[in-house]
């Protein structure tokens, strides 16, 4: 046998002064050079928060508009659904409340809490009328049963077609009166 060459392979990348520098030719150098030229464009100046609030609030407009349509479809199976839809759009729409106060979020269970998110928008001087505390109490009340079947079944007066339509209606009123305090 004899002598075995191995050959010399050329460095895929170059280390200049502590920076990565792909081959020039290479497809690493083509694509540096094009994200070059689309990082020079100047995008306008955003408000990220503003973007967030929007998010939240056309989340929070879904989810009472789910509820809405479900309702219309007439069945007392969809009752619990039509609650949980409402709950999320109370949600949502203090969360957008408490994003332009310029609070954090809360996570987890904190952040499904109608009451904990109350306490934040309250701190942040937003108090909720009196005529919407009972909105937000029942909406608390019953989200556990809404979410999850073992936490029970719904209270009796939520099994009735006639108030499951009125919740609905003063859940939209505490949503309206909620979407003036998010700017």
């Amino acid at each position: 046998m004899g002598k075995q060459y191995r050959r010399k392979e050329k460095p895929m990348y170059q280390i200049i002064r502590n920076k990565t520098v792909a081959p020039p030719g290479s497809v690493s150098a083509r694509r540096a050079k094009k994200g070059a030229r689309i990082n020079n464009f100047n995008l306008p100046s955003r408000n990220p928060r503003r973007e967030t609030v929007s998010v939240w609030l056309e989340d929070a407009e879904s989810e009472l508009e789910a509820a809405r349509t479900l309702f219309e479809r007439g069945s007392p199976r969809l009752h619990r659904a039509i609650l949980e839809s409402l709950h999320d759009a109370v949600e949502k729409n203090m969360k957008a409340v408490i994003v332009y106060k310029g609070v954090r979020v809360p996570r987890g269970r904190e952040g499904h809490d109608l009451i904990h998110l109350e306490n934040l928008l309250k701190a942040k001087g937003i108090e909720i009328p009196i005529e919407h505390k009972d909105t937000v109490r029942n909406l608390a009340l019953v989200y556990p049963r809404t979410r999850y079947e073992e936490a029970g079944p719904l209270p009796s007066e939520f099994q009735d077609r006639k108030f499951i339509e009125n919740f609905l209606n003063k859940t939209e009123e505490l949503y309206q009166w909620l979407k003036t305090k998010s700017g």
